[in-house]
């Protein structure tokens, strides 16, 4: 771990997360253009934010990571794998975001790292997650964790009122990885 990483546990949201995941939630989409949600399109309330974090925690080769420091959500990383066998060897990043004021202290690092980790213990070879391509700091961070550029998806998100295109990117993990 470099200087600048923060020491913060990385581990698997609990249902009991909920209200502190609403408040990171909140906090993130409220920073950042580049999430896919608008700040107002977040589900706050506890009870469906229970239940949609039980549905991740039960489906197979999906789940969240949340960084904790002292009680407090700091940032987040979401995935969700494939059901049919022919990709049940990939998965995709739905999220990755961390408070703005916690940016650029190692924790988006941690929470790949871990994920690759994970990763490896249920069988996955390959992980996909899409970044808007003005997000330089988002696809700076991908790349040092060994994100590759697959591709471009033109005219894939709509950003205040004019198309934005993404980037596709890819890790394989194998065993020589971080």
């Amino acid at each position: 771990m470099s200087q600048e990483e923060a020491k913060v546990l990385i581990r698997e949201i609990e249902e009991r997360d909920a209200e502190a995941f609403i408040a990171l939630l909140e906090n993130v989409y409220a920073e950042s253009d580049y999430l896919l949600l608008e700040p107002d399109e977040l589900n706050r309330d506890p009870g469906s934010v229970r239940q949609y974090i039980r549905n991740y925690l039960v489906t197979p080769r999906s789940t969240i990571f949340v960084a904790e420091e002292d009680g407090t959500l700091l940032g987040f990383l979401s995935t969700k794998g494939e059901a049919y066998r022919r990709v049940r060897h990939r998965v995709t990043v739905g999220g990755l975001a961390v408070l703005a004021d916690r940016r650029k202290q190692g924790i988006g690092t941690q929470l790949c790292r871990n994920l690759f980790a994970w990763g490896r213990r249920q069988g996955i070879f390959r992980i996909e997650l899409s970044v808007i391509t003005k997000n330089e700091p988002g696809v700076a961070l991908c790349r040092k964790v060994g994100f590759d550029i697959e591709g471009v998806k033109l005219h894939a998100v709509i950003l205040d009122n004019q198309l934005m295109d993404e980037y596709l990117l890819v890790k394989f993990l194998d065993d020589d990885d971080d």
